[in-house]
């Protein structure tokens, strides 16, 4: 391993652990009970179901009696009690005689007739979704928020959103937030836990927030969102900010299909940034899209930022482009990861069937100890695949530090715990590379830990008239040449693959997601067949 590659890994492996520990998303990370009881006792927590927050007690380990605590509220139902079991079957007598660890469950009763679908039609009713978190909602008009200077999100981490709303084709517009002062989750839902969102759309958007930041919901865990986008500009400008999405800040365990954003995505401190998420774990994005430029501005610590997700880890990014800038820019600090789809992928993600048609740039001045990462899918694979995707913007990765990497699918490769990454069967169009004095590579910029053999690069073409600056790399990420005239044929990308850089890339054309790409009526480089219109 040479110098920089060693001072490389070692930023990078020091970024790693940082990463790891700042992810939202764990299954370990119950928004319910952690860090809740001082040492030495036993914590009671209640769970309200929808109602209003409980605050959770706790008994020393000796054990003690537990006192039934205020009721809750819940708009259109009855409170009946507190049951030990999630289902609802085992009743509680107050006072309790704690011994352990418990968990307590509000039961509801509907008031009258049995609760229904709840119509949503003004500001206020939409307000009022806080004080039924567990409601069914449909909206039946356009509603505006301009009346409400500073709106206040619905659901947090100890009494999340576990409904279901749908927007019906109409829309949410003005949202205006500004809680720097607070780390808390921020979006028109704060925190969403297992809850379905289906078509909503917010337009107008103007959001500052903390930790946690996107137009729909700040954090959804355990949900499902469709058809749903944004428009307007959202911001994470508190210290230690840590997730901005055009969607959503924080996802974890979910699924997003179909939604799509034209929001700006900016951050002024350390931050994972993206055009639909800032953050997926263990979760899969599907058939979306961002159009909006994304922006990381900070003087501390990392930064990722991507096209559709800031970082994902063990996640799946499938038929989803990007067409704005992806830019992430320090003044000091250790790393800066910058891509056209995702800033860093890690832990198995993988991204499918995916371009990106903006100018990637991640740049750092200032740090002795800086790394930074551009590639037009991927800033960072980390035992992650790439495949069937392609980019065409400019990629410029720049660093007073360590190492500037770039490339027109992935600007490195790093390992973690024997892992591996993979290029396979995609196309860099990318009309200039600059890495400065660095590595530049027209697939990939080096790999950081080991040789090209930990690696598996294979069956990718590249613009034949491409710009590259930097000093030589390894072969294996150069790519087969292709003239500009044979990268706008269908046959380039679907025909068969033979051997490795002859025949075509093996991609599916059709109308669907299994056989997602299309030429464009007109010529140019394929699309995907859906091209949304919401």
């Amino acid at each position: 391993m040479n110098k920089v590659a060693g001072l490389t890994a070692m930023v990078l492996l020091t970024i790693a652990v940082s990463f790891f520990a700042g992810c939202g998303g764990g299954e370990n990370d119950d928004p319910i009970g952690i860090g809740l009881s001082p040492p030495g006792r036993y914590p009671v927590l209640f769970v309200s179901n929808g109602g209003s927050f409980v605050p959770h007690t706790s008994v020393p380990y000796t054990g003690g009696m537990v006192s039934a605590p205020g009721d809750p509220t819940r708009m259109r139902y009855d409170f009946n009690g507190w049951y030990r079991d999630s289902e609802l079957t085992d009743a509680v007598t107050f006072p309790v005689n704690v011994t352990q660890s418990i968990t307590l469950y509000a039961g509801w009763l509907p008031k009258g007739d049995e609760i229904g679908v709840i119509e949503i039609s003004s500001p206020a009713e939409l307000y009022d979704i806080r004080y039924d978190l567990a409601g069914s909602y449909i909206l039946t008009a356009d509603i505006s928020l301009e009346e409400y200077g500073n709106w206040e999100p619905i659901g947090f981490m100890e009494n999340p959103f576990t409904g279901k709303i749908d927007g019906n084709g109409y829309k949410i517009k003005d949202l205006k937030i500004d809680e720097t002062s607070e780390s808390i989750e921020v979006g028109l839902f704060g925190f969403v836990r297992g809850g379905v969102i289906t078509g909503l759309a917010l337009e107008n958007v103007d959001i500052i927030g903390g930790h946690a930041v996107g137009a729909i919901a700040g954090r959804i865990w355990h949900s499902e969102m469709t058809n749903c986008y944004s428009s307007g500009n959202i911001a994470a400008s508190m210290s230690g900010s840590r997730y901005a999405g055009g969607i959503a800040g924080d996802v974890a365990f979910s699924t997003l299909t179909d939604c799509y954003s034209t929001a700006e995505i900016t951050s002024s401190s350390n931050a994972n940034l993206g055009g639909i998420a800032g953050s997926a774990s263990n979760s899969s994005i599907t058939n979306c899209y961002s159009t909006g430029n994304i922006f990381a501005s900070a003087s501390d610590s990392y930064s990722y930022a991507g096209g559709i997700a800031g970082s994902a880890s063990n996640s799946g990014i499938t038929n989803c482009y990007s067409t704005g800038d992806v830019t992430s820019s320090h003044s000091s600090g250790s790393s800066s990861y910058a891509g056209g789809i995702a800033g860093f992928i890690v832990w198995d993600t993988e991204i499918t069937n995916c371009y990106s048609t903006g100018n990637i740039t991640a740049s750092i001045s200032g740090s002795a100890y800086s790394s930074t990462n551009a590639g037009g899918i991927a800033g960072v694979v980390g035992r992650g695949t790439i495949s069937n995707c392609y980019s065409t913007g400019v990629i410029i990765s720049s660093s007073s530090g360590v190492g500037a990497n770039a490339g027109g699918i992935a600007g490195l490769f790093v390992t973690y715990g024997g892992g591996s990454g993979t290029i396979t069967n995609c196309a860099a169009i990318n009309k200039t590379i600059n890495a400065g004095t660095t590595s530049a590579g027209r697939i990939a910029g080096i790999d950081a830990y080991s040789d090209a053999s930990m690696f598996t690069v294979s069956n990718n073409f590249a613009l034949d008239a491409m710009d590259t600056a930097g000093p030589p790399f390894d072969p294996v990420y150069y790519g087969v040449s292709r003239t500009d005239a044979e990268l706008r044929m269908q046959t380039t990308y679907s025909d068969a693959i033979v051997d490795d850089g002859a025949g075509g890339l093996g991609w599916k054309f059709g109308n669907d997601d299994e056989n997602p790409w299309q030429m464009p009526v007109g010529g140019g480089y394929p699309v995907l067949y859906r091209q949304y219109v919401h």
